[in-house]
C-alpha cells in the first residue's frame, strides 16, 4: 500500500497505481470532490464507511459525503480515486514507541520539527536494544 494526500485527505492505494493528487493549492479557497470507498468517524463511538461514494471538500475541510453527485455539484473537480480506500482527515495512522507519550500533540508543527522536540530526544534516552 501507498498512500496520497489530497488536501486534508489520505488516499490509500496500491503501489503499482500512477494516481498522484495536486497538492499546491493547499491552504488556499478550493473545492473538489474525491471518489473512493470512504471510511470515517462520525463521532467517537462510530465508524462510518461508504463503497464508491464522493466526499465534499471545500477549503481545506472535509464538508460531505454524498452517494452520487446532484447537478449543482456536478461542476466541481472529482479526484477518482474509485477502489482506493479514502480517509478523510489526514489521520495518522501509525505510531513509534518513542513517540507513544506525545500522541496527538503539537500536531501543528512541520514533521522535522515534532521529530527534533518529541521523538529524538525520547530515543536518546533508550539504551538498551531490547527496549527497541
Amino acid at each position: 500500500m501507498d498512500f496520497r494526500c489530497c488536501g486534508n485527505v489520505l488516499v490509500l492505494k496500491e503501489m503499482s497505481q500512477e494516481q498522484t493528487c495536486d497538492i499546491s493549492s493547499i491552504g488556499g479557497k478550493m473545492e473538489y470532490l474525491v471518489r473512493g470507498d470512504l471510511c470515517f468517524s462520525i463521532d467517537a463511538a462510530h465508524i462510518e464507511t461508504k463503497e464508491d461514494a464522493y466526499l465534499h471538500v471545500k477549503d481545506g475541510k472535509c464538508i460531505a459525503t454524498y452517494e452520487n453527485v446532484s447537478a449543482e455539484l456536478s461542476s466541481l473537480e472529482i479526484k477518482d480515486y474509485r477502489g482506493n480506500l479514502i480517509l478523510p482527515g489526514m489521520v495518522d495512522l501509525h505510531l513509534h514507541a518513542p513517540q507513544y507519550a506525545y500522541r496527538g500533540t503539537k500536531m501543528d508543527l512541520p514533521l522535522l520539527d515534532w521529530l527534533n522536540i518529541n521523538t529524538f530526544p525520547e530515543e536518546a534516552k533508550i539504551r538498551e536494544c531490547r527496549l527497541c
